[in-house]
Order: C-alpha cells, then sequence, then structure tokens
C-alpha cells in the first residue's frame, strides 16, 4: 500500500464518519456539504436521485428531518472498507446498525462512490441495502 493509498483511506474514513456524526446530531444541513453537487443517492426506495432533488425535499420540512435524524441516533458504522480506484476516486462500503422503535434496530449496507476535489474528499454516490 502507498502512501497517497493510505491518505485517501484515511481522509475518506474521516469524511464518512464526519457524514454519520452530522445526520446524529441533526445537522441534515451540515450533511448535504459532505457530497459532490452532482451526487447521486439510492436509498434502496424508488428511484435514484440527485443531491439537489433531495435538499430541495429536506428544505421543504427541515425540523422535522432533524427529528427524525436525531432519533436514528446513534448510527453504528463499522467494517469501514475504503478502496482507492484512481488518483481522485475511491470506494468504500459500511455495515449501519440504526436504532428503531418498533423492530428494536435496523441494519443495513451503505456503499459510496468518493472524489477528491478542491474541497477535498467528497460523497458523489451514496447507496442504501437493507439487510
Amino acid at each position: 500500500m502507498s502512501l497517497d493509498d493510505l491518505i485517501c483511506k484515511k481522509e475518506c474514513e474521516e469524511l464518512l464518519y464526519r457524514a454519520a456524526s452530522a445526520l446524529d446530531e441533526g445537522g441534515v444541513t451540515e450533511h448535504l456539504s459532505f457530497y459532490t453537487d452532482d451526487a447521486r443517492l439510492d436509498f434502496g426506495v424508488g428511484p435514484e436521485i440527485g443531491l439537489k432533488d433531495w435538499a430541495a425535499m429536506i428544505d421543504k420540512d427541515e425540523a422535522e428531518n432533524r427529528r427524525v435524524a436525531v432519533s436514528l441516533k446513534p448510527r453504528i458504522v463499522t467494517n469501514l472498507l475504503i478502496t482507492r480506484t484512481g488518483p481522485d476516486s475511491a470506494k468504500a462500503h459500511a455495515y449501519i446498525s440504526l436504532p428503531d422503535a418498533s423492530h428494536g434496530s435496523s441494519r443495513g449496507e451503505w456503499f459510496y462512490e468518493l472524489r477528491r476535489t478542491n474541497k477535498g474528499w467528497l460523497i458523489s454516490r451514496y447507496q442504501v441495502k437493507a439487510i
């Protein structure tokens, strides 16, 4: 593993943990800052959407989105694997556990594509799969 690979892994790891932490704290708007402007999101229900469409939905009822984000606290992210796929690109995979009042907990997998930008590493694609 090269030094560039190691730096990529650590920077992406920090980004993904901060993104999950922002949601834990109800920082939905802050969470959006971890994505590229052209990011695509696939929540596992319905079609993939663009970041701007998702941001518009969040803006409609920010207080409710904040409440929901905090109610799913803490997001437990484990087995985070990051693979550098190019000089400015990487992929990541993690398992996620969320508290769920109706079922005790929910589990899933998070898949990411990441891109290095002039702002640092950002998420360019996010996909959720329930397990």
